[in-house]
């Protein structure tokens, strides 16, 4: 019985510090989200055509074909013209996310710089954000709750990044997206390009608006090492004895693999935003926004 209540003792020990540690980085990403979220705000576009929302735009001459109570009467009376008050219009869309958790994610070369997976998430979770303060909705692949703008969504949302086991590619292989939706992926996407576009392929048969955002540790651009390495990859390990000797080749080498991806999304009509860790996440935040704020026919909102 004694033993038994030890166990017993541990399991609720290990719960707990579980419990705090999944709170505490819980608590720091919503943080993170909110203040990049914060920094962008400024610089916000609206979407500049007529519509049915609440924000006005201008007014033109009624036309008989439009509802007696969108007349400004207050206008009107200004002069002989009677005027119409048209808003700004607001496409609601469905954004999906999915966000890597893989291995290769949890690489950091300098204790200063966040892990390649906590930007992944921050950037994922405000983008979030933003999208639902713009009227869309956002769900993220592989999470536990429908599509939705509300406070409770992005709790969930939060909690949802935090919690999820690690995932790559083979996660969003098969998804069943819903016609019209976009689609934001964030990763390193160091994986090769045949499983890249293995990975796209079925997806970019139903999404038309796609968004890649490339997380990268800058030691993974620049190399910036000396001396023998070992350096373990998801599935081996290689050791050089002089890393400066490869420096060169490995900057070409994964300047090409950037420009590939860039290829295999532009010729499915995506675009890529390029983070690295160690520039500011507001910046890029800015730029995701700006990319996923162009409707079809090109105007930014």
């Amino acid at each position: 019985m004694a033993q038994t209540r030890t166990i017993e003792t541990q399991t609720t020990a290990s719960l707990r510090y579980d419990a705090e540690k999944h709170s505490d980085a819980l608590s720091a990403l919503v943080l993170a989200a909110q203040h990049a979220v914060q920094s962008v705000l400024s610089g916000e576009h609206r979407l500049r055509k007529p519509g049915s929302s609440e924000r006005f735009w201008q007014f033109r001459d009624y036309d008989p074909s439009d509802r007696p109570h969108d007349i400004d009467w207050r206008q009107s009376a200004k002069g002989d013209t009677v005027f119409v008050r048209e808003k700004e219009q607001q496409n609601a869309q469905n954004v999906l996310f999915w966000c890597a958790s893989g291995k290769s994610m949890d690489f950091v070369s300098n204790k200063k710089l966040p892990t390649k997976k906590q930007a992944a998430q921050i950037l994922s979770l405000a983008s979030a954000m933003l999208l639902t303060r713009g009227h869309e909705t956002v769900q993220l692949i592989g999470g536990s709750f429908p599509a939705g703008r509300t406070e409770k969504t992005l709790q969930l949302f939060a909690e949802d990044l935090i919690a999820m086991p690690p995932s790559g590619l083979d996660h969003i292989h098969n998804q069943r997206i819903k016609p019209n939706s976009a689609l934001v992926l964030v990763s390193d996407f160091l994986d090769d390009l045949e499983d890249i576009q293995d990975a796209f392929r079925p997806l970019s048969e139903t999404v038309k608006k796609g968004l890649l955002v490339q997380v990268l540790d800058p030691a993974e651009l620049e190399l910036p090492y000396d001396g023998h390495y070992i350096f373990e990859g998801v599935h081996e390990k290689e050791s050089i004895n002089n890393v400066s000797s490869i420096r060169r080749a490995y900057q070409e080498r994964m300047k090409l693999h950037i420009k590939d991806l860039k290829d295999i999304a532009h010729k499915r009509g995506w675009d890529v935003v390029l983070h690295t860790t160690d520039t500011d996440i507001g910046t890029t935040l800015f730029k995701i926004w700006m990319r996923l704020s162009h409707d079809d026919s090109g105007v930014q909102r």
